[in-house]
């Protein structure tokens, strides 16, 4: 019913055993039961409920402003997947008004937190530089780390940039 993306190391933790109980719930049809466990874990600043929560009003239920809410919540306690999902809303106007400084901002913190898309689009920025100064070898860092972790778009970028 729903899809969850996992991420390999979210930080801080959270109880994921609550987290991954509840969602399964969703997944099984049970959202009451379901929402209610990751709303109580998410009132005890878990990131990872709050991920999920914002997963579920983004993807499930298209409440798109009370997903920011949530992955905003995330993101501030640290969970790297949600700091790139906020920065995705920002960068769309999805749930709140388009923001590229925000979304260059969070960005940043999910590169600097590992998530592969996340280095892409610091990329981007600094190729660009429209809304942070182009800086071309910063850009070429970051399209490399993408690429040796997994974005195979960067590999065009970095080809595109020779």
């Amino acid at each position: 019913m729903f899809k969850f993306w996992k991420p390999k190391d979210s930080k801080p933790a959270g109880n994921k055993a609550l987290v991954d109980k509840a969602i399964k719930e969703l997944k099984n049809g049970n959202v009451e039961s379901g929402l209610e466990a990751l709303h109580k874990l998410a009132e005890k600043n878990d990131p990872d409920a709050e991920h999920a929560l914002g997963d579920l009003y983004e993807f499930g239920l298209e409440d798109y402003e009370e997903a920011v809410d949530w992955y905003e919540r995330a993101a501030e306690h640290g969970h790297s997947q949600a700091r790139f999902c906020l920065a995705n809303m920002y960068m769309t106007g999805k749930g709140t008004e388009v923001n590229y400084q925000e979304a260059a901002r969070w960005y940043r913190l999910a590169a600097n937190d590992g998530i592969p898309d996340a280095q892409f689009m610091m990329g981007e920025f600094l190729r660009v530089g429209k809304v942070i100064p182009q800086d071309l070898a910063e850009a070429k860092r970051w399209y490399e780390l993408a690429y040796r972790n997994g974005t195979s778009l960067a590999q065009e970028r970095l080809k595109q940039m020779k």
